[in-house]
């Protein structure tokens, strides 16, 4: 059976665990556009800000994840997503160094 909770915008709102997954759904569209956006070529200008972008996206996808680590989690999982926080991180970090790069590269131009 599905619960339904209310919410002011909509009037009502799915039950956690499809908002949850739906947002992934969502997350991975989002990757798929931009992955077909980047072959499309003639872009060189985006490439800071869409950079800026991930990398913020980046950001809140390791807090997202942190959040997962809680709960009533096994400690194998939890041990995995701290893992996976960890490399999500470290990709926003890399992910601003490149922003840095193209950045400054543009601005030689």
């Amino acid at each position: 059976m599905r619960t339904w909770w209310p919410d002011t915008a909509a009037g009502f709102a799915r039950d956690p665990e499809n908002e949850l997954y739906d947002a992934a759904c969502e997350l991975l569209a989002a990757a798929q556009r931009l992955a077909q956006s980047s072959r499309a070529g003639g872009h060189d200008a985006a490439v800071p800000a869409t950079l800026g972008a991930v990398e913020a996206a980046l950001g809140t996808l390791t807090v997202a994840c942190g959040s997962l680590e809680g709960g009533a989690a096994a400690r194998e999982r939890r041990a995995a997503l701290h893992q996976l926080t960890a490399a999500l991180h470290e990709a926003e970090r890399a992910c601003n160094a490149a922003r840095e790069t193209a950045a400054s590269s543009a601005a030689a131009h």
